[in-house]
């Protein structure tokens, strides 16, 4: 039998973590709060922290990982949106 309480943060840490990577994907004139966007820039590093967790705590006997097929694009399109917006704010 699994641990319950590790199956709750496991699963609030992939809920979390998509959460966060499509807010993260928003256009910032579509926030419009320059608050708001400044924040968003930096949404990739607790979305590397959960993913860590994610990772680091799931138990070793899940052999199939279809969650990796919805977390692993989105972590790269996240990072690439990133990018493309530090970029951008650099020019500026």
């Amino acid at each position: 039998m699994e641990d319950a309480g590790l199956n709750t943060v496991l699963n609030a840490c992939f809920v979390v973590n998509i959460a966060l990577t499509l807010l993260s994907l928003l256009p910032w004139r579509v926030l419009g709060a320059p608050k708001l966007c400044r924040m968003l820039r930096w949404i990739p590093i607790p979305v590397l922290v959960l993913a860590y967790v994610y990772e680091a705590y799931m138990p070793s006997g899940y052999n199939i990982r279809v969650d990796r097929l919805i977390l692993l694009p989105l972590y790269v399109l996240a990072l690439a949106t990133t990018a493309i917006r530090w970029n951008l704010e650099g020019r500026r």
